[in-house]
């Protein structure tokens, strides 16, 4: 994984030259910068460019040479865009899209060079446009914001930035703990903590997610490994804790997933049955036979896998017969509606007697209320999730929920 942050200059500095290679891209976050030509009558100011802007691109799409050359007008500060950056995404697109900016770049290119005069026009993260056809503006500003995530992702990475918050997975007979599942946040230095629906998107589609899962999975681990040590004392002797790490798509399919959850059992020392890998039936969808080797290597070890939001994606009982999954997760929309609506209640009733007559566990997720609870007891759902049981916590509250009296706090 290549390393990238922010980049300083100081006034005057060359960013680029024209006629190099160019194989980057630029944003700038703070400073501005002139892009400067050589042109008949001397060196032509092109634009002066500002917080936002985006320079640099076109070489590194047709990895020709730079036309122009960019200078630091005062100090400043840049993010630096990599092919690779770029080739990722052209990776999980349309291959049409390349070849039409391919073309677009050279017929670009040819204006360029047969025109006297050059109009350079930047594209800003924060311009507004009055284009009534297709107002490309909002989506500009998005890409580049992703971007400049993705960087700081990459940094986040490096410097350790991400917290695990844990949330408890309760066995609905006894109301005691069973396990948890490991749940990422991004502790940024400037922005605070982010919730994963705004950066595991880009995660995904940069391939960083395979490090940050490799992370999560390793350090959920550790966690279950000092919890079932430190409180074995306070749980039922028949009660082993488990952890459940989440696994996306471009893991399951990582030619080194299998031997990556090996070492990590090897050096955590957990029990390969008390760690459970859920997924989601999206994932399967992707590689479907590379998902079903992946699986079994899980299984080979003892390792449990987990269905997750199952009947939100593509549903189909196919996977539940080709695939060894150990547990199926009901999501929770089905959950939240059952109390008004028949058909969620009927739902969830099938899922649950279906899992059990293939050998299946049931959690249920999303309980809020002891309605809920009561339902689901007497769907004879196995486990429950949600912020009826606890919220997701830290380590440290963990420790505080797992010393009190769970059975009386739950109890309905």
């Amino acid at each position: 994984m290549s390393s990238i942050c922010s980049i300083h200059y100081q006034a005057d500095d060359v960013i680029f030259s024209e006629g190099e290679q160019g194989d980057c891209a630029y944003i700038i976050e703070s400073g501005k910068v002139s892009i400067l030509k050589n042109t008949d009558d001397g060196e032509t100011c092109l634009a002066t460019l500002q917080r936002g802007d985006l320079f640099g691109e076109m070489s590194m799409l047709d990895h020709a040479d730079r036309t122009a050359t960019a200078v630091a007008d005062e100090d400043c500060t840049v993010i630096q865009i990599t092919q690779e950056q770029l080739r990722n995404r052209l990776d999980n697109s349309d291959p049409a899209l390349e070849v039409f900016i391919q073309l677009v770049l050279q017929r670009y290119r040819g204006l360029l060079h047969s025109a006297r005069h050059i109009e350079f026009i930047p594209t800003r993260i924060d311009e507004g446009s009055n284009n009534k056809i297709w107002d490309t503006s909002a989506r500009h500003k998005e890409a580049l914001e992703n971007l400049i995530l993705e960087n700081d992702l990459r940094v986040a990475i490096e410097e350790k930035q991400f917290v695990l918050f844990y949330q408890p997975i309760i066995d609905m007979d006894t109301l005691l703990p069973s396990g948890f599942e490991a749940l990422i946040r991004w502790q940024h230095p400037e922005h605070g903590l982010i919730f994963p629906d705004r950066f595991l998107d880009i995660a995904e589609k940069s391939g960083l997610i395979v490090p940050i899962g490799e992370w999560v999975a390793y350090e959920a681990s550790r966690a279950l490994s000092r919890l079932q040590k430190g409180f074995s004392h306070v749980l039922d002797n028949n009660i082993q804790l488990s952890m459940n790490v989440n696994a996306s798509g471009e893991q399951l399919v990582h030619e080194r997933f299998v031997a990556q959850i090996t070492a990590l059992i090897a050096s955590t020392g957990i029990q390969p049955e008390n760690l459970k890998i859920e997924i989601t039936e999206s994932a399967l969808v992707q590689q479907p036979e590379k998902a079903k080797v992946v699986l079994d290597g899980l299984k080979g070890l003892g390792v449990k896998t987990a269905l997750d939001d199952f009947g939100t994606g593509y549903s189909s009982l196919n996977y539940l017969r080709q695939f060894p999954i150990d547990y199926l997760k009901i999501d929770r929309e089905f959950v939240w509606s059952m109390l008004d609506n028949r058909i969620d209640q009927e739902i969830v009733v099938s899922v649950t007697e279906l899992a059990h007559k293939l050998g299946m566990k049931v959690v249920a997720e999303g309980i809020e209320s002891a309605e809920h609870l009561v339902m689901l007891k007497n769907m004879a759902v196995d486990y429950g999730q949600g912020y009826y049981f606890s919220k997701p916590q830290s380590e440290e509250d963990i420790c505080r929920f797992l010393q009190a009296d769970q059975a009386s706090a739950i109890a309905c």
